[in-house]
């Protein structure tokens, strides 16, 4: 077994999973300006991604304002992927709703792959 030098020393939580949320997010509005109560609402579901991965690195929410409603649009960017999902409803809430729901169930199917696969 090799040693480590004395002057580099090991790291004793190299092992451990890293703590803390490190994911980054985004939330940008287009033609219309979204009160704190819609942004809070799509970071909270944003937030709700973590619970079911602890691998995604950045999750961006665009929200914009088409004729006939509200249309959700959300990246993320997950170990060696990047989903895409859209929802479109009449109600802003509901249009976030569908997407992160969308995304949840897109973010469960990888991740029993990775269950299964290993």
């Amino acid at each position: 077994m090799l040693k480590t030098p004395p002057w580099k020393a090991p790291d004793p939580n190299f092992d451990q999973p890293k703590k803390g949320n490190l994911m980054k997010i985004e939330v940008t509005t287009r033609h219309f300006s979204a009160q704190k109560d819609i942004r809070d609402y799509a970071e909270s579901g944003l937030n709700t991604f973590i619970k079911h991965s602890d691998r995604i690195t950045i999750s961006r929410m665009i929200i914009s304002k088409e004729n006939n409603g509200f249309t959700t649009e959300i990246n993320l960017s997950l170990h060696k992927h990047l989903l895409n999902v859209k929802d479109t409803s009449q109600n802003v809430t509901k249009s976030i709703d569908g997407a992160v729901k969308k995304m949840v169930s897109r973010i469960n199917k990888i991740t029993d792959k990775w269950k299964n696969h290993y």
